[in-house]
């Protein structure tokens, strides 16, 4: 029986316009190589407003995502994966992850990470909701990559709401130690309470400290969460 694997992840070789650094090869290959030890990986990321149309993929549904105190509304794609037709590529879209330019990551100027952060925690949001309300089946095993997805896993396992993501068995893999994306706990719009307040409000005193960074206790950092 083919076991089915998700992958989320900020980038992705296969797919043109989407690969920025070592980890896109990675999310390339890894469907191919997995296929032959039959494990089927979809992939889901953002489509940063130009990869829908590339890959011709067709809407599966607008998701009502709780994000920033508030909803946001979040298109969810579904296209064949080019090069293993078995396999599925998702792809959320949501004015935050456009580009002019079809850039992957943004200038963070004075505030590093600070959009990034911000665009990741709702694609992270996106897909956890996705899998929630069962858009996305459930897969087999979950696996995340670098520190764009380590929002998910504070979703996952901190959030009651998402709570029941706990059942399937997640994989973190790490692609550039350097970069964490650590920002704020609170006092700024990309923040962990501006992101989502509901979870700040649900952390334990052990979670919080899970999530801080170790040298800058005010601030989340999402690849140590």
């Amino acid at each position: 029986m083919t076991k089915r694997v998700l992958m989320l992840a900020a980038e992705n070789g296969a797919l043109k316009g989407a690969k920025v650094g070592g980890m896109a090869d990675v999310i390339r290959d890894l469907p191919g190589a997995l296929l032959t030890q039959n494990v089927c990986a979809d992939v889901a990321m953002p489509g940063y407003g130009h990869l829908v149309a590339q890959t011709h993929a067709k809407l599966l549904a607008t998701l009502s995502v709780p994000f920033a105190g508030g909803v946001t509304e979040v298109s969810l794609f579904r296209a064949p994966h080019p090069a293993h037709s078995e396999c599925w590529l998702y792809l959320f879209e949501h004015p935050s992850w456009d580009d002019p330019e079809q850039k992957i990551y943004t200038d963070g100027g004075d505030q590093p990470f600070a959009a990034d952060a911000s665009r990741f925690a709702l694609f992270c949001a996106a897909s956890a909701e996705a899998l929630l309300q069962q858009v996305i089946p459930l897969p087999d095993v979950l696996h995340l990559h670098d520190w764009h997805t380590g929002f998910f896993a504070m979703l996952r396992s901190c959030q009651r709401r998402y709570a029941p993501l706990q059942l399937i068995p997640a994989v973190y893999s790490i692609h550039n130690l350097a970069l964490q994306g650590i920002r704020p706990i609170s006092g700024d719009s990309s923040s962990l309470a501006g992101w989502y307040p509901d979870l700040l409000n649900e952390l334990s005193s052990e979670q919080y400290q899970q999530i801080c960074d170790p040298r800058y206790p005010n601030c989340v950092n999402p690849m140590r969460a």
